[in-house]
């Protein structure tokens, strides 16, 4: 009976141990340090994955998986062939040919079926003729704005008489305004680039 009852508890144990050697998911590996400068950028309507495998990583096709909001990351682009060199760094750029904008994206590359990079956090603002894009917050509104440059941005806002309500910059992609700071009331806006001048003007009604 002891014995039976000492099989039994070694059982479980070596059942839990071995769940806790199991991935938390399938991307859960260390990044491979074969890969230096993953980075993604966006050059007027495209997207694209820039990423450099050093001298002597070499892999057996190249897989660039994208997830969009925390989804699945779903291979957008293959690389056939093997990759790398024993003597050079080699340096990849290629197109998101599908590219998202306007909301939180993540990269991952596969290099051959097991060794996989650290993710890498994007998002891509598209504006179209508009120049903005105007969205409520928790606590305030937010405004998208296409600045890869850095360029120097500035808000000017002001009310149905002219006075001057905010004025406000950002040499971001973005400008974040607390409710306090806006009336609830019809209102006019001005968006200023520093080197092209005005992006665009028009009415809110808050």
């Amino acid at each position: 009976m002891q014995k039976f009852a000492f099989i039994h508890t070694l059982y479980w144990i070596l059942a839990l141990s071995l769940l806790g050697l199991l991935p938390a998911g399938v991307y859960a590996q260390k990044a491979d340090p074969g890969i230096e400068r993953f980075q993604a950028y966006k050059s007027g309507p495209k997207v694209f994955i820039r990423f450099i495998i050093s001298a002597v990583s070499t892999c057996d096709g190249i897989l660039i998986r994208r997830s969009v909001e925390d989804g699945d990351f779903l291979p957008i682009r293959e690389i056939e062939g093997i990759c790398g060199s024993d003597s050079a760094s080699i340096t990849f750029t290629e197109e998101d040919e599908l590219p998202v904008f306007n909301r939180s994206l993540q990269y991952l590359l596969q290099l051959g079926r097991s060794s996989f990079s650290d993710t890498l956090n994007s998002f891509f603002t598209e504006t179209g003729d508009s120049g903005y894009i105007l969205t409520r917050q928790t606590e305030g509104w937010k405004i998208l704005l296409e600045n890869a440059s850095g360029e120097l941005i500035s808000l000017l806002v002001y009310d149905v008489q002219g006075k001057p309500i905010l004025v406000t910059e950002t040499r971001s992609d973005f400008l974040e305004i607390p409710f306090t700071k806006l009336p609830r009331a019809l209102v006019f806006f001005r968006l200023y680039h520093s080197k092209s001048g005005l992006i665009t003007s028009g009415k809110w009604m808050f």
